[in-house]
């Protein structure tokens, strides 16, 4: 029962931005509207991804635009994946 409350409180965020010409997933990982330090943050097909700091933030960069599967991973946690729509010199939030 522990594990379920915590599926559905897990929480990504993830928005897109151009940072000096480059491609950006960024975010926060919250647990009941805590930030959760150490989630392995995976951009699926690829040998990109990040962990989430102190305060939950993640950033990953990415070589181009375009639509990618992005996994967050804690141990005790099943995985959670969201789909991540990415545009050259967008700050939209996904």
């Amino acid at each position: 029962m522990v594990f379920q409350k915590i599926l559905i409180s897990l929480i990504l965020v993830f928005g897109s931005s151009a940072l000096l010409g480059q491609n950006v997933i960024h975010g926060k990982v919250l647990l009941e509207g805590e930030p959760m330090q150490g989630v392995a943050i995976e951009v699926l097909g690829s040998k990109l991804g990040a962990t989430s700091g102190v305060d939950g933030s993640f950033e990953i960069v990415l070589p181009k635009s375009g639509t990618y599967h992005v996994r967050a991973s804690f141990i005790g946690c099943q995985p959670q994946t969201k789909k991540v729509e990415v545009e050259s010199g967008s700050g939209s939030v996904v």
